[in-house]
């Protein structure tokens, strides 16, 4: 039911492809890219957006528990307004975390079930009129949708098809956690940064973009590759800067908040990560194509957000 993409490399505000909190950090994990698509499509190709980042000093140093506060200066993730009002029927902008059980004819079929989808309202993300459907219920609701599809549907089983889906509305939020994640990371100064830590990033980025390369038996330089994608060596710098930036920003935040991989919480995000995925298990993950550092980035800002959420405005 969802559109869906291969895996590429675009900027998307506030998150980007982001290499572990191991590298400057001793961190065990590795975290990845928000950033991540180009689609099936020119008319469904996602709009890229470039993030200026702030001037920061590169510097040869490496990151500490004590020292991270002069690399990076955190904006204010505490009170922010996020959750809807207790009783609030659904608008268009507002966001809604969702589960849903689609059925042909009274029967259930594979690909139709979704778990915690984070659906913004208005946006036309599932199939057409899905979420104008929603409009005018609340948080704990269960509603029937009904969609049908065009006969030239890309996916022959539902092509031309009316499919019931019944809707669970498990939270509604007036701003959706990945905005206020995106605002909140807006909101931080990188100040400086460990060379190595940006030289790893610059091998994550060059190394996904490598695929795009017309030889893959060939070794490729940094000019010829950021050539071949068309790509200004200025913009993959400051692609580059922002990535580290948010990996300094998730360090920080989650040493301030005791918060470690080896958590139950972290723990119980990781699976609800995997779940909404459809991954078994992290070996799953990976024999789909997603990377390591995808899917733990992935986990980490879901984990920010749980924070947000944790500490906003009541």
């Amino acid at each position: 039911m969802k559109k869906t993409y291969r895996y590429a490399v675009v900027v998307t505000a506030g998150c980007a492809l982001m290499l572990g909190l191991g590298g400057c950090a001793g961190d065990s994990g590795k975290a990845v890219s928000s950033a991540a698509s180009a689609v099936e499509s020119e008319e469904d190709q996602p709009e890229t957006i470039m993030i200026p980042t702030d001037s920061a000093a590169a510097v040869a140093e490496e990151v500490t528990d004590d020292t991270i506060d002069e690399f990076i200066s955190l904006g204010e993730y505490k009170g922010l307004k996020i959750e809807a009002p207790e009783g609030s029927v659904i608008e268009d902008g507002m966001t809604a975390i969702i589960s849903y059980v689609g059925s042909i004819d009274g029967s259930e079929f594979p690909g139709g079930t979704l778990d915690r989808y984070e659906l913004l309202i208005g946006s036309d993300s599932l199939a057409a009129g899905f979420d104008a459907q929603l409009k005018g219920h609340k948080q704990g609701e269960t509603v029937s949708v009904t969609v049908t599809y065009d006969a030239d549907y890309g996916d022959p089983d539902l092509a031309g098809k009316e499919v019931v889906y019944d809707v669970d509305i498990l939270k509604v939020y007036a701003v959706s956690p990945d905005v206020a994640c995106a605002q909140f990371l807006d909101s931080c100064k990188l100040v400086k940064y460990p060379e190595s830590l940006f030289e790893e990033w610059e091998k994550v980025y060059l190394d996904s973009y490598r695929d795009f390369m017309p030889d893959e038996t060939k070794e490729y330089s940094k000019e010829e590759i950021l050539a071949g994608i068309n790509m200004d060596e200025k913009v993959f710098h400051d692609m580059v800067e922002a990535n580290v930036k948010d990996v300094l920003v998730v360090r920080s935040v989650f040493g301030k908040e005791k918060v470690s991989r080896d958590s139950e919480e972290y723990k119980a995000v990781m699976e609800a990560y995997m779940d909404r995925y459809g991954y078994d298990s992290m070996k799953g993950a990976l024999s789909t194509g997603v990377s390591e550092a995808e899917v733990m980035y992935g986990v980490d800002m879901d984990m920010l957000k749980e924070i947000l959420v944790k500490y906003e405005e009541k």
